[in-house]
Parts: structure tokens; sequence; C-alpha cells
């Protein structure tokens, strides 16, 4: 985007516009992610979430009906576990489709999700548990 695009969206921001249009409305009674990057997508099946490379090399894909029920499953794990809103869930995976259903899970729990990636050495995951308080 150009400077001058950038200068013609800034000056017209609608944020009411911005609440009706994308996030439905609800903005004044809270933004729920998961409704946002999930729930509201997945009343349609065949819509697709992700698509990804298999460990076989073929394509993959994880619809967002796929999203929304392995991420409640997970979201259950986690509360069965005490995990609840506003703790911390930290997870170390490559990325396949079970990091997006870990992150979307742990938001629907109410948990706030720590990223970690496999690419950190020992040092920076250390850090990182110790500033969250994971």
């Amino acid at each position: 985007m150009s400077l001058p695009e950038y200068t013609d969206v800034y000056n017209n921001f609608d944020p009411a516009a911005l609440e009706a249009d994308i996030l439905d409305g609800r903005l004044d009674s809270g933004l729920n992610v998961c409704h946002e990057i999930c729930d509201k997508w997945a009343d349609d099946p065949s819509r697709v979430a992700l698509y990804y490379e298999t460990e076989d090399g073929g394509d993959g894909t994880l619809t967002f009906a796929e999203l929304k029920e392995a991420s409640a499953r997970f979201a259950n794990y986690l509360k069965s576990q005490g995990i609840g809103k506003g703790d911390r869930v930290a997870a170390l995976l490559p990325r396949t489709p079970e990091l997006l259903i870990v992150i979307a899970g742990t938001l629907r729990a109410g948990a706030v999700y720590q990223p970690l990636f496999t690419a950190f050495g020992s040092g920076a995951i250390e850090y990182r548990f110790e500033r969250a308080s994971t």
C-alpha cells in the first residue's frame, strides 16, 4: 500500500463500519477471538480454514468446522486440567494444523497462548517461560 493510499484509508477509517461489517456488531459486548477466526465460518462444512502440506508431501486441508470441533475438544481438555480464563498455555509445536488447533483451543478456554517455536533455542524458550509465568 502506498503512502497516499494509507493516508486515505487512515483518514476514512470508520470504527462503526468495522464493528458492523467485520465484527458482527458485537464489539461493545467483547470480542470473541474464536468466533472471529473460526466459529462464524464453521456453518459451511466445506469452507477451508487452512491449506497445508502433509508429512508425505501431499495437500491437506482443515475446514473451519473441523477447526471448531477440534479446538473445542482441546479447550475442554484444558478446562479438565484446571486451565481457565487468564491462565497461560505454551506449546512447542511445529507449524502443523495441530498448532492452529492448540492456539484456537487455548483462546476458546479463555486462556492466553504463549507462542513457542521449534526454531527457538533452549535459552529463548526458557526466557519466554520465565517472562510469561507459564
